[in-house]
């Protein structure tokens, strides 16, 4: 719409729906060789991407496989530290069975569970 109000189907007369065939006046063609290059490397690449492995096992390969004897002297591994714990000892752990008792966790001494 233009401006005033009125429709604007005035349409331009230099615009040609047809592609050009013709190159302008000074412009140079493209060599055939270049759409082969560009061919040539889209391929390249393509076939370079899929042909490639998921795991990188080149660098596994190259190491030099462990002799028994290497295995045999190396060290044993260190063991795991536990984290120390206080384990309840005397009138705490006596507090802490009664309480257990009160709540029906554990049972009286001398019966087992269910009978």
């Amino acid at each position: 719409m233009s401006s005033n109000g009125e429709d604007d189907t005035h349409t331009s007369e230099s615009f040609d729906p047809e592609p050009t065939t013709e190159l302008a006046a000074g412009e140079p063609q493209t060599p055939l060789w270049l759409p082969a290059v560009g061919i040539a490397l889209f391929v390249a690449v393509g076939l370079w991407a899929f042909s490639g492995d998921e795991t990188d096992t080149g660098a596994e390969t190259s190491k030099p496989a462990a002799s028994a004897s290497t295995i045999a002297n190396a060290a044993p591994p260190k063991p795991v530290a536990r984290p120390k714990t206080r384990v309840p000892r005397g009138k705490d752990r006596e507090r802490i069975r009664e309480a257990a008792r009160r709540r029906g966790l554990v049972p009286p001494r001398g019966k087992r569970p269910g009978h």
